[in-house]
C-alpha cells in the first residue's frame, strides 16, 4: 500500500495538494513549505506533530492560518486519513478525525525514540516488534531450568530456595495476566520485571545473611560476660517496687499540694476585697463610744426633785381669799356709788334725813363688811403670799421637770444616733470579717502551699529517679534475657544465614538464567530491525548498528548514540526510521533531515531505499532536501518523483 497524495488547507499559510510516488523528493529553498508537507502527513496519520505540536489547541494556534485547519492523505487502495481543527466563537478548539490510515509517531521524529531511557526504549521495541516464541519464556520452561540449578554443595536450604523462587515465577506470571487473564504486561515486560524482582530478592538475601552472621558472632561474644539472670530479675523487681512507692508518694504529695494551693487561692481571692477601717473611722468610733458612755451615765442618774403635783390646798385658800376680798371690794364700791348717787338726788330734807340714817346704816354695814373683808384679806395675805410663793416654786419645779424631760429626750435621740453610727461601723467590720480573717491567714496558707509544692517536687524527683532506675533495670533485664537466649539466637542466626546464602546463590543463578533468556528475547525481537537498518546503511555507516543494554549504538563507537558525529547520527536516524517503518502497518519512511548527509551518502541512501522498495521490504519513502537529485546524481538516478517546492498560496 502506497500513499497517493497529501493535501492541506490553512496550514502555516499554505493550502496545497501534493502527489506522491514510491520515492518522493521534496526540494527547494528554506522556508518555502517543504517541511509543511511532512507536518501535514504527520497531522493526518498521527493527529499531531511529534515533538512540537501535540495538544489540539497547540496544533491550531501553532499551525493554523485559517479556521478550520484541514489535512488529508489518500492511499492507492482507497483508504484515507483526514483531520480537522476548528475554533468556535468562545475560543474552544474542537477536532474531527476520519479514515483508517495511521502510523506511529516515531516515524516522523526518530529522535524521540533515541531520547527515551534505555528501559523505556527496550519496552517500546518490545511493544512495537513481534514477541519472542512463548516456548522459550513460559514459566514452566523457566522453572525447569531453575530446577536443574545445582550448587556445590547443594543442601536442603538450596532446594528450599529453588522451590520458593519457582513459586514466585509462577505467581508473577499469573499476576501479569499472561495465564489467560487480563494481560497487564507483555512477555518482555514480565521478563524485565522478573529480573528486577529476582535481583532485589538476591540483594536483600545477601544483606540479610551478612546481618545474621554478624548477629550470631555478636551474641556469642556478649554471652561470655553476661550477668546471672536471677540477680538482674531481683534488681528489676526491687526497682519496680521502689517506682510504685514513689508514684504513690508523688500522687499523695500532689493531692496535698492541690488542697493547700486551692485553700491559698481561695483565701487570696477572698482577702482581695478586704478594706480595713480608716484612721478617721477608727477615731470616730472611739469618740462615739465615749459619747455613748456619757449619755448612758446621764440617763441613768435619778432626779433630785420631781414636782409633778402642785400644792392644791394653798392654791384653794388663795383662790377663796381672793374671792372674798374681791366680793367685799365690790360691795364697798357699790355702796360708795349708791351714796354718791344718793347725794346727787334732789329731795326734801325729811327724805334726806331719813335717807341719811339709812345711808349711814348701809355704809356702816358695808364698811363693817369691808373691814371684815380687809381683815380677812389681811389675815389671808400671808397665806396668799405663802401660797403664791409655793405656786411659783411649784411652777418652777414644773418648768424644771419639763426641761429635764426635754433633755432626756434629746439625750436619748443622740444616744440612738450614736448607736446607729456605731452599728453601721460594726456592720462594716462584720462584713469585712471573713476577708480580714482570710487576709490574716494568707501568710500561713502561702507557707503551707509552698511547703506542699516543694514536697511534691521532691516526690516527683524521687519518682523520676525511680523511673530512671526502673528503666535501667528493665534494659539490663532485657539485655540479660537476650544474653540468656544468645546461644539459641546465634544458632538460629547461623541457620538463617545459611538459608539466605542459599537463596542468594540460587537467586543469582536464576538471575543469570533470566538474563540470558532476556538477551535471547531481545535478539529475537530486535534482530530483524537491526538487520534491516544494517541492510540500508551497510557501506554507508562506519560500523554495524547494535542494540546493547537498551541503547542503539555503532559497534566499537562508544556506549551511546550521543557520542556519534552529526553525520553518523543522521544516518542512524535514517536507518531506524527505515527499520521501524518496515514493522509498521504503513511501511513508510519519512526523512526530513537528508540535508545533513554529504552527497555521497545521499546517493547511497537513495539507491538503498529504491532497492528495499523493489525488494518489497518497504512501501514508500518521502525525502526532504534543499537540493534536487541532479546536484548529486551524475548518472541516471533511481525512479524518484522530484517536486520543487516554491511556496504555496
Amino acid at each position: 500500500m502506497k500513499l497517493r497524495s497529501i493535501s492541506a488547507v490553512s496550514l502555516k499559510g499554505s493550502s496545497f495538494e501534493q502527489p506522491l510516488a514510491a520515492v518522493t523528493l521534496l526540494h527547494g529553498k528554506n522556508f518555502v513549505g517543504k517541511s509543511t508537507r511532512v507536518e501535514a502527513l504527520a497531522l493526518a496519520l498521527t493527529h499531531k506533530v511529534p515533538g512540537a505540536f501535540e495538544a489540539p489547541r497547540d496544533v491550531f494556534e501553532g499551525l493554523a492560518s485559517g479556521n478550520p485547519l484541514t489535512v488529508q492523505c489518500e492511499a492507492d487502495d482507497g483508504s484515507f486519513a483526514g483531520a480537522e481543527w476548528a475554533r468556535d466563537r468562545k475560543g474552544k478548539v474542537s477536532t474531527t478525525f476520519e479514515g483508517g490510515l495511521e502510523a506511529p509517531a516515531l516515524l516522523f521524529c526518530t529522535n524521540e525514540f533515541l531520547e527515551l531511557s534505555a528501559r523505556e526504549r527496550t519496552r517500546f521495541l518490545f511493544k512495537a516488534l513481534p514477541p519472542p516464541p512463548l516456548d522459550k519464556v513460559r514459566p514452566d520452561v523457566v522453572v525447569a531450568a531453575l530446577k536443574n540449578v545445582k550448587c556445590d554443595p547443594h543442601t536442603e536450604a538450596h532446594e528450599k530456595a529453588v522451590n520458593e523462587l519457582a513459586d514466585n515465577v509462577r505467581q508473577s506470571w499469573g499476576d501479569a495476566g499472561l495465564d489467560g487473564g487480563d494481560c497487564k504486561l507483555t512477555v518482555q515486560e514480565w521478563l524485565e520485571a522478573l529480573v528486577e524482582q529476582v535481583a532485589t530478592t538476591t540483594k536483600e538475601a545477601k544483606a540479610s545473611a551478612k546481618t545474621m552472621r554478624q548477629t550470631a558472632l555478636g551474641t556469642t561474644a556478649l554471652r561470655q560476660d553476661a550477668p546471672a539472670l536471677g540477680l538482674v530479675e531481683a534488681r528489676k523487681r526491687k526497682a519496680m517496687e521502689d517506682h510504685t512507692a514513689a508514684v504513690a508518694a508523688e500522687r499523695s504529695a500532689f493531692d496535698d499540694f492541690t488542697v493547700a494551693e486551692r485553700l491559698f487561692q481561695q483565701a487570696k481571692a477572698q482577702a482581695a476585697g478586704y478594706t480595713p477601717l480608716t484612721a478617721q473611722e477608727q477615731s470616730a468610733r472611739t469618740r462615739l463610744a465615749a459619747e455613748r458612755a456619757e449619755l448612758a451615765e446621764w440617763l441613768q442618774r435619778e432626779d433630785v426633785e420631781r414636782p409633778e403635783e402642785s400644792n392644791t390646798r394653798e392654791a384653794a385658800a388663795l383662790a377663796d381669799a381672793n374671792s372674798k376680798l374681791a366680793a367685799a371690794k365690790q360691795a364697798l364700791d357699790r355702796a360708795r356709788r349708791a351714796v354718791e348717787e344718793f347725794d346727787r338726788l334732789e329731795c326734801c330734807p325729811t327724805c334726806k334725813a331719813r335717807a341719811k340714817g339709812w345711808k349711814d346704816a348701809v355704809l356702816a354695814s358695808l364698811t363693817k363688811d369691808r373691814d371684815a373683808a380687809e381683815a380677812e384679806a389681811a389675815r389671808l395675805k400671808p397665806l396668799y403670799d405663802a401660797a403664791l410663793k409655793a405656786k411659783r416654786e411649784a411652777d418652777k419645779r414644773v418648768e424644771d421637770q419639763a426641761l429635764h424631760r426635754q433633755g432626756v429626750r434629746s439625750h436619748r435621740d443622740r444616744l440612738a444616733a450614736v448607736d446607729r453610727e456605731l452599728a453601721a461601723l460594726k456592720e462594716r467590720e462584720d462584713r469585712a470579717a471573713p476577708a480580714r480573717e482570710a487576709d490574716s491567714r494568707l501568710p500561713a496558707l502561702e507557707t503551707a502551699s509552698m511547703a506542699a509544692g516543694n514536697a511534691h517536687n521532691a516526690a516527683k524527683a524521687r519518682r523520676e529517679a525511680a523511673a530512671k532506675a526502673l528503666g535501667e533495670a528493665d534494659e539490663a533485664h532485657r539485655a540479660a534475657v537476650a544474653d540468656a537466649a544468645s546461644a539459641r539466637q546465634a544458632q538460629q542466626a547461623r541457620e538463617r544465614a545459611e538459608e539466605l546464602d542459599a537463596k542468594a546463590e540460587v537467586g543469582q543463578a536464576l538471575r543469570d538464567l533470566l538474563g540470558d533468556l532476556l538477551a535471547e528475547c531481545v535478539k529475537r525481537s530486535v534482530g530483524p530491525l537491526l538487520d534491516l537498518c544494517n541492510d540500508l546503511c551497510g557501506g554507508i555507516l562506519p560500523a554495524p548498528v547494535e542494540f546493547v543494554d537498551g541503547e542503539v549504538v555503532l559497534r566499537g563507537k562508544g556506549p551511546s548514540h550521543r557520542t556519534m558525529s552529526g553525520t553518523e547520527k543522521a544516518l542512524l536516524y535514517c536507518a531506524l526510521s527505515v527499520g521501524l517503518a518496515a514493522k509498521a502497518p504503513l511501511r513508510l519512511v519519512v526523512l526530513d533531515e537528508l540535508s545533513r548527509l554529504d552527497r555521497a551518502n545521499k546517493v547511497a541512501l537513495l539507491c538503498r531505499l529504491d532497492d528495499l522498495i523493489k525488494q518489497n521490504k518497504l512501501d514508500q519513502a518521502i525525502l526532504v532536501d534543499v537540493e534536487p537529485m541532479g546536484a548529486y546524481f551524475k548518472d541516471a538516478p533511481p525512479d524518484v518523483l522530484e517536486v520543487e517546492v516554491k511556496g504555496d498560496r
